[in-house]
């Protein structure tokens, strides 16, 4: 009996220490090993360009991204990346946009949503992807926010963090925005349009993945702005100009023009309370319908 004490007291130690050793192999915070790494940048060196269709097979918007992406690697890594059309490159390469290397390697475009995007890693390229109009751009900033540490906090202040030797681990992730219509008003036109112009604002906007504000998204580059509701906030929106629609106020019968559609050419008295409350052509567009 003692020598089967003996010979039991390893073995019990054994299956104890087993389970640690599994989760010292499994720990997620460990460093990827390097050659499971994409090196992007090597001592501010790097041998990728960023790939991106021809005009009749991409969009302005993933033009774009490539000129974004290609812009923030330069600061990250002092290196130069330079962009190519995918018919006329061979060689290591991000591909931006519905390109053919990324149908190639499986994604199928038509499943992805107009805003979903696709980050993903083979061998030796880095594909980054997604639906139309707005999905490859957030595939850019999602990339430069989650695996560079891009930040955009104001239009006029940025954390772009330096790495002379970007490497990012193997990728396969498929996102979106949480909301659908995403807006905020920061840009002071009112009443101090000098802080900053009209582009700074549109691209913090756009790098912040906002959808709303037509008076900066709406441009093929940005993927246009999303509208939500009809008529809008302010005027309506979406009215054919055919015709006139004079609305006579009870009080001091001001005026209120609107083109709502064709032969609408009629009256439209307003409550007093109401007119002083909105006094605006949306009013008038609401009580026509």
């Amino acid at each position: 009996m003692k020598y089967a004490n003996v010979l039991l007291i390893p073995f019990l130690v054994s299956l104890l220490l087993a389970p640690l050793a599994g989760n010292e192999a499994a720990d997620p915070s460990e460093p990827v090993a390097r050659e499971e790494q994409v090196r992007l940048a090597e001592d501010s060196v790097t041998r990728y360009a960023v790939v991106v269709g021809d005009e009749e097979t991409s969009t302005a918007a993933e033009r774009f991204a490539a000129e974004e992406l290609a812009f923030f690697l330069q600061k990250i890594t002092g290196a130069t990346f330079p962009i190519v059309k995918e018919d006329e490159y061979e060689g290591p390469g991000i591909y931006v946009g519905q390109t053919q290397r990324a149908a190639g390697i499986g994604v199928d475009f038509g499943e992805l949503g107009e805003e979903e995007w696709v980050l993903r890693t083979t061998k030796d390229d880095l594909i980054l992807t997604g639906g139309r109009p707005r999905g490859t751009l957030y595939a850019v900033y999602e990339f430069l926010e989650t695996q560079a540490g891009c930040r955009w906090v104001t239009p006029n202040i940025e954390v772009i963090p330096v790495n002379r030797d970007l490497a990012i681990p193997t990728l396969d992730t498929r996102g979106q925005p949480g909301f659908a219509w995403r807006e905020t008003t920061l840009y002071p036109r009112h009443d101090d349009p000098k802080r900053f112009s009209k582009e700074d604002y549109a691209r913090f906007l756009v790098r912040n993945r906002y959808n709303g504000g037509s008076f900066w998204l709406n441009e093929p580059r940005f993927g246009f702005a999303v509208r939500f509701g009809r008529p809008g906030s302010h005027r309506p929106g979406g009215c054919s100009a055919t015709s006139t629609l004079s609305c006579q106020l009870p009080q001091g019968h001001r005026k209120i023009s609107l083109s709502p559609g064709k032969d609408l050419g009629q009256e439209v008295r307003i409550p007093p309370a109401r007119a002083a409350l909105h006094g605006d052509p949306l009013l008038a567009w609401m009580l026509l319908k």
